[in-house]
């Protein structure tokens, strides 16, 4: 026969009392999962009927929790937080206290994006998270107050969600048509400073490889990459910056073309990424001189910084005066990444690639 470990018998006490409170408000059906995947149950609403609105619920209880003045301590699996990710149910993992005979709540997709918001990335998390609950945030409160809400879809948060699996979606089968569409959506729903899933174009973009330059599907991915640039460009970082910029030992003129929207538009903020330095690290060095050509001259257009360029040296680079002539004739067509063609240098450099 076998023995249950201490983890199970406090499993099964937990999941016990949280069925119990879900079932004791009168408001919400408790149903047990049969298998266990993370994920201990289901509670569904029930008034003023039975209608599929329902929350998903892992819980992890002890006979005693942490409390301080920073809330109930908690740990948040990795595993549990890339399924909240990509459920279209929301996910709550409760805290049980055993002894206490109480439980708190965090919902996970909220916890997610506020992380995003800050900058974290999914692949950046360790296996587990530590997190305070607000000591406030009780089940019992919440079955009667925002879990409904949250149950019902009825919250911002859930607003903003929908509007990034749109994107997601549409960005995934390169439809960026409807792309472009979400994109002034979200100014429209005035969310525009929300989290938005940048890699997510940017990744899309440089999964075209050549043919983002110059091909009609380029064209208009090219196209949805600039309107990020100028709907986002405070959320955008050097990394991803540095992504959509090169490739491999090249460069992008896409990706420049679309810095340089940054540089145009968020110039405090691109100018404090020290792109300069970053780019100095990589072998086309035609980048770094284009960021030391648009940081000397703060606030400054592409075109005055070339104006007033022509004597800069840097990185053992300078600019060609035939660029002089050449600027009207070529800018309309190449954008900012026309001065890939007209740096020279005592090295050879590597044209820049789409």
């Amino acid at each position: 026969m076998s023995t249950r470990t201490k983890a199970q018998m406090l499993g099964s006490q937990g999941q016990s009392l949280v069925a119990h409170l879900i079932n004791s408000t009168g408001e919400w059906i408790a149903r047990a999962q049969d298998e266990d995947f993370g994920i201990d149950m289901e509670a569904e609403l029930a008034v003023p009927h039975v209608s599929g609105q329902m929350i998903k619920i892992q819980v992890k209880a002890s006979r005693s929790v942490q409390i301080s003045e920073n809330g109930v301590f908690c740990q948040i699996p990795k595993k549990l937080a890339v399924y909240a990710d990509s459920c279209r149910l929301p996910v709550v993992l409760v805290r049980v206290d055993l002894g206490r005979q109480d439980a708190w709540y965090v919902w996970l997709q909220q916890w997610l994006l506020d992380r995003q918001r800050s900058g974290l990335r999914m692949e950046d998390m360790p296996e587990l998270v530590t997190h305070h609950i607000p000591s406030d945030r009780t089940l019992q409160k919440g079955l009667l107050e925002d879990l409904r809400d949250i149950a019902q879809w009825k919250t911002r948060t859930q607003l903003v969600l929908t509007v990034h699996d749109a994107i997601r979606t549409s960005a995934t089968v390169y439809d960026y048509g409807v792309l472009n569409h979400l994109v002034a959506l979200l100014d429209q729903l005035g969310i525009a400073n929300e989290h938005f899933p940048i890699n997510l174009v940017i990744e899309q973009a440089i999964a075209l490889g050549d043919r983002l330059w110059a091909t009609h599907e380029g064209n208009r991915a090219s196209s949805t990459l600039y309107a990020i640039c100028r709907h986002f460009g405070q959320n955008f970082s050097a990394d991803q910056i540095w992504r959509m910029v090169t490739r491999e030992e090249s460069t992008s003129r896409t990706g420049l073309n679309a810095l340089g929207i940054l540089y145009d538009e968020y110039y405090d903020h691109i100018a404090g990424l020290n792109l300069v330095q970053l780019f100095f690290k990589h072998p086309d060095k035609r980048i770094a001189f284009y960021c030391h050509l648009r940081e000397s001259r703060p606030n400054a257009q592409f075109f005055d910084c070339i104006h007033s360029g022509f004597e800069v040296q840097f990185a053992d680079l300078a600019i060609h005066p035939s660029l002089k002539e050449d600027l009207l004739s070529k800018w309309p067509n190449r954008g900012d990444s026309v001065l890939l063609d007209y740096l020279h240098t005592t090295h050879n450099t590597k044209n820049g690639s789409a």
